[in-house]
């Protein structure tokens, strides 16, 4: 591993969620262990297969639009 990918590993390592673009999920995607669960929310199925395609078996992928389910998904929790 480079000084990046280390910095990077130790940013992760108590990581809850995280809402990024296609080539920086794919690339943190790529660090973390096989264990930790993965889902994968893009509107483009392409960006989904690399994720699962790293072998691991935790990776839940969802096509559709990351806004849209953040806003359906803010609406839900803050509703009583």
């Amino acid at each position: 591993m480079n000084e990046a990918q280390h910095g990077h590993f130790r940013l992760l390592k108590d990581i809850d969620i995280m809402l990024s673009s296609m080539l920086p999920s794919i690339a943190v995607g790529n660090m973390i262990p096989s264990r930790v669960l993965t889902i994968c929310v893009d509107i483009n199925p392409a960006v989904i297969n690399k994720i699962e395609d790293r072998g691991s078996l935790q990776t839940i992928g969802v096509v559709t639009d990351a806004g849209l389910l953040i806003h359906m998904l803010a609406e839900k929790l803050t509703t009583k």
